[in-house]
C-alpha cells in the first residue's frame, strides 16, 4: 500500500498540492518562531527581572552599610571620649598620646619611644645637655647627617610645639617609605629637647601629638582632689 502523505487533499492538482503543502509548512515554520520568540521573551523579561531584584537588594544593602558607616566615623558624639596616655618623664618632658599605643622597643634606653597598635606611626621623646653651641646648629647637624644617608626631601623650618621655639628637620626615608619629623628645642631647664615622629604621610591623624609636648606633667583635678580641697577649705575657716 502506497503511503498517503497526510497534507495532500484529494481532488487537487500537483500545483495546488504543492502550495498547500507550502502553505502548511510556511505556517509551521511561523508557529514554531512565535514559539522560539516567545520564549526568548519570557527568558529575557525573567533575565531582567532577576537583575534589577539583585540590584535593588544590592542598593539596599549598600546604603545601610554606607549609613552605618557614615555615623560611626563622621558624626560628632559629645559624649565620646578619647582615652590618653601621658608619656615621658620630669627630665625629658611630656606628650599625650592614645591609650592604646605602646612602648617600642629602643636598645639605647635612653629614648622613650611608643608606636600605635600596628606599628604605623611612631613617636620618641628624650633630652641632653646643652653646650656652647646654638640649638641652630644642632638643626643644621641634624639635617646634614640625613642628607647622608637614605633620605630625600630634607628641610629646616621653625615653629611653635607648645610654648616653645622649635626648629622642625623633616626628611623622607626611602628605606622605611615614611617620614621622619624631629623637633629641637630649648626649654627653661636649661636642656635641648628632642621630639621624634615617624609616619607615612606629613598630613595624618596624628600629626597634632608632638604638639601636645609640656615640661611638666599636669596634675588632673579629679573630684577626689575637689573633695580633698573643699575638707581643707573648711578645716581652715574653723
Amino acid at each position: 500500500m502506497a503511503h498517503k502523505n497526510k497534507f495532500i487533499e484529494p481532488g487537487l492538482t500537483n500545483e495546488e498540492i504543492f502550495k498547500s503543502q507550502r502553505q502548511k509548512m510556511y505556517e509551521i515554520n511561523q508557529d514554531e518562531n512565535k514559539l522560539k520568540n516567545d520564549i526568548k521573551k519570557g527568558i529575557t523579561i525573567i533575565v531582567i527581572v532577576s537583575i534589577l531584584v539583585i540590584a535593588g537588594l544590592l542598593i539596599f544593602i549598600l546604603s545601610k552599610s554606607g549609613g552605618s558607616n557614615n555615623t560611626n566615623e563622621n558624626k560628632e558624639d559629645p559624649d565620646v571620649v578619647v582615652k590618653t596616655q601621658d608619656i615621658g618623664s620630669d627630665s625629658y618632658g611630656y606628650l599625650t598620646i592614645p591609650v592604646d599605643w605602646q612602648v617600642y622597643p629602643n636598645p639605647s634606653g635612653k629614648t622613650i619611644m611608643y608606636a600605635s597598635p600596628d606599628n604605623t606611626y611612631i613617636i620618641a621623646i628624650q633630652a641632653f645637655e646643652k653646650k656652647d653651641t646654638p640649638i641652630k646648629e644642632y638643626a643644621e647637624e641634624f639635617a646634614k647627617e640625613l642628607s647622608s644617608d637614605h633620605y630625600k626631601e630634607i628641610s629646616i623650618t621653625t615653629e611653635k610645639v607648645g610654648e616653645y621655639d622649635a626648629y622642625q628637620i623633616a626628611a623622607f626615608s626611602t628605606t622605611a617609605n615614611k617620614w621622619n619629623m624631629n623637633w629641637l628645642f630649648l626649654c627653661e631647664d636649661d636642656q635641648i629637647h628632642y621630639i621624634a615622629f615617624e609616619a607615612p604621610f606629613i598630613d595624618n591623624e596624628f600629626m597634632e601629638l608632638p604638639y601636645t609636648f609640656r615640661l611638666k606633667k599636669e596634675v588632673e583635678n579629679t573630684e577626689e582632689t575637689k573633695t580633698e580641697e573643699n575638707k581643707e577649705e573648711e578645716k581652715n575657716t574653723e
